[in-house]
């Protein structure tokens, strides 16, 4: 299904999730988290997006464990 995100058209799954990892942007995430009631992404929060893309591009497992060290 095609969602427009920023203005953009996007194609998502069921859930609403981008289908394609490149069609993220800083644009959409703010735009995802405002209609999610976080109308403000913080450094904190851009720590853990840019630290899951990471782990997301390398194919690397996630846990809590690791995730905390970054938060």
């Amino acid at each position: 299904m095609e969602k427009v995100i920023a203005g953009q058209p996007i194609v998502v799954n069921e859930e609403g999730y981008l289908e394609n990892f490149k069609d993220w942007t800083k644009e959409i995430a703010q735009e995802i988290s405002t209609a999610e009631g976080i109308p403000v992404l913080t450094e904190r929060h851009w720590a853990v997006i840019n630290y899951l893309q990471d782990c997301f591009k390398k194919e690397e497992p996630l846990t809590i464990r690791k995730l905390a060290r970054v938060v």
